[in-house]
């Protein structure tokens, strides 16, 4: 573990952030000000309730942790985020979901968020081999472990971090008590017309060919002005825009399409995911939503059937189902609860 001041009221603390130059047309300068009092006090709390730090990897490269303690804690909730996303994201998240005796613990993969990039731009969705993420979680749940002992670990996961928290668990059988899963990505849909194979294929000659590390085509840079209509993540124009909002305001946000190096990764891990599913040992509880177009929901619910797990989808409900409207996001909060709490029973 390497601590570079990040703690509790440090002024290296990470959670600094600048009034966006260019609010676009997605944000008014009125919703901005209410934006920048509520991400204000987000991280005011964030700051009072978490202490974070940095953990060094095997290659010399650090990523961004943070936990919050409670006393007498009977149980660790670690979220696994998904791709392009952060720890700040989740403040609100973590704050409405607040549970008596339960810790948490956060971090940003490799490449995004505040940890370390393995590319010169910044903004590149990026990675050089998909084990990579699970090597890091590894080592937040080697750090959480000797931060809280042998209580019972939850991991709570988002799209991508599905993908990473199933080829963790299967590695480290008995490693964590559960797995929460919103959207995992088992499947991706492109938003294309050419077949998976047809993608996969064109990926894989461009990796061949020296150009890992460029932009898959029809994506680009982060767009800092996108618009609400026809969006894939939430049905909530509200959220929708303070998190364009928030990702402005931190300097260390904003990621742009992946890479030809990171799909190739993804279609393998993705592939894995399913040779691996026997080794799946412990309770998982997946949630999708009915119009998720980034996620294959089909791959999801064939993933439940096999390991026997709790499916449940939400009507109406985009990607980012804890993104989602107040009325759907309370569901989907109240039933990660009732998982947490030991009141959902039947897997």
């Amino acid at each position: 573990m390497v601590d570079k001041g990040l703690g509790t009221g440090s002024p290296g603390w990470a959670g600094d952030f600048r009034f966006p130059r260019k609010l676009g047309n997605l944000v008014s300068e009125e919703h901005a000000v209410n934006y920048q009092d509520r991400l204000t006090a987000n991280l005011w709390w964030y700051r009072q309730q978490f202490t974070e730090t940095r953990l060094a990897t095997a290659d010399g490269r650090t990523i961004r942790f943070s936990c919050r303690r409670q006393n007498k804690s009977r149980a660790l909730v670690i979220i696994v985020n998904g791709r392009t996303e952060f720890i700040e994201k989740y403040i609100e998240v973590l704050r409405d979901l607040q549970l008596d005796g339960i810790s948490y613990a956060l971090y940003d993969h490799c490449g995004q968020g505040d940890s370390d990039r393995l590319l010169s731009d910044p903004e590149k969705g990026h990675i050089d081999r998909f084990y990579r993420y699970v090597d890091d979680l590894e080592k937040v749940v080697q750090a959480c472990r000797s931060l809280f002992g042998s209580i019972p670990i939850h991991l709570l996961c988002h799209s991508m971090g599905g993908t990473i928290a199933w080829l963790y668990c299967a590695d480290h059988p008995a490693a964590v008590a559960s797995m929460i899963l919103s959207a995992p990505m088992f499947a991706i849909q492109t938003g294309v017309s050419i077949p998976l194979f047809m993608v996969e294929s064109i990926a894989r000659f461009c990796c061949r060919n020296g150009m890992a590390d460029r932009y898959v085509v029809t994506t680009g840079p982060y767009d800092r002005d996108p618009p609400f209509e026809d969006n894939e993540l939430t049905a909530d124009p509200d959220r929708f825009a303070f998190n364009v909002f928030m990702t402005g305001s931190l300097p260390f946000a904003p990621i742009g399409g992946p890479t030809y190096g990171w799909l190739c990764e993804a279609f393998s891990a993705m592939r894995r995911c399913r040779r691996v599913i026997g080794r799946i040992d412990c309770p998982v509880y997946f949630l999708v939503g009915s119009e998720d177009r980034v996620v294959g929901i089909d791959s999801i619910e064939q993933m439940a059937a096999e390991v026997h797990g709790l499916y449940q989808a939400f009507k109406h409900g985009r990607h980012e189902l804890m993104m989602e409207t107040p009325m759907l996001r309370q569901r989907v909060l109240e039933l990660m609860r009732e998982i947490l709490e030991g009141r959902v029973r039947g897997i």
